[in-house]
């Protein structure tokens, strides 16, 4: 038994590491569903003529034989960047700036895209600043962490369910921990700038461990959908106009 292991970079990197998997996994969930067979994206992309033309391109703007496709659509004041993986082979514009046309789908399934791809842009959010959290609160110059599991348990009881999660030896090195005094390893005010962080970020704190809590129960997920698809990453339109 390892009593209060010490966080090494290496041990600090991979707590990140996992627990940024775990996230990537309630992603993929998320994503399970994706309301567009492969025709449908397609022709949300590419008219009839233009699928025609395509197969008779060989150029650096095209780029044959490939099952996953890159297209743009509209979510809110976000362009959201898609990638989609269909079984057939298809033809995709590299620049991967061409926007979805929904009047290509008829309503209802216009409606089923746009939902999921709200509800997918909206966790993918989530997820990316719950990374950045743990990130932060991992990165060993920093010290948030305190440097022993012990501390990590004190400081953020709910970041245990990553170690606990990965492979021996760290679900021993989790359980291990000896009793401790939370004075000892938890946060001191008279640390100012671990302190500070604490007090700025302790309600995240709660929100981003109740997502690890919640993503340690998921098995790896598989989705034999015809076309499957994820969010990739989001941008404000610049062509927005401001709220008044």
């Amino acid at each position: 038994m390892v009593a209060n292991y010490k966080l090494t970079d290496n041990a600090c990197h991979d707590i990140k590491s996992h627990a940024h998997a775990m996230l990537d996994n309630t992603l993929a969930l998320r994503a399970v569903g994706f309301p567009l067979n492969e025709s449908q994206v397609i022709d949300g992309i590419f008219t009839p003529e233009q699928q025609d033309a395509l197969k008779l391109i060989e150029s650096d703007v095209y780029m044959s034989n490939t099952h996953t496709i890159k297209f743009r659509a509209y979510s809110g004041e976000y362009i959201v960047r898609i990638e989609a993986h269909v079984q057939r082979q298809w033809y995709y514009l590299r620049n991967e700036n061409i926007m979805f046309n929904l009047a290509a789908l008829d309503d209802n399934l216009a409606e089923a895209f746009q939902k999921w791809l709200d509800e997918n842009l909206t966790w993918a959010r989530k997820v990316r600043v719950a990374k950045e959290l743990v990130t932060a609160f991992m990165a060993h110059g920093n010290k948030y962490h305190g440097g022993s599991m012990a501390s990590i348990n004190t400081r953020w009881p709910e970041l245990m369910v990553v170690p606990l999660h990965m492979t021996v030896p760290w679900p021993e090195r989790a359980r291990s921990i000896p009793v401790i005094k939370r004075t000892e390893y938890g946060w001191s005010e008279t640390e100012m700038k671990t302190w500070n962080w604490f007090v700025d970020n302790s309600r995240k704190m709660e929100i981003v461990g109740g997502m690890l809590v919640g993503a340690q129960t998921l098995s790896t997920i598989k989705d034999n959908s015809p076309a499957t698809a994820k969010v990739v990453d989001w941008q404000v339109d610049p062509t927005r106009k401001p709220a008044a």
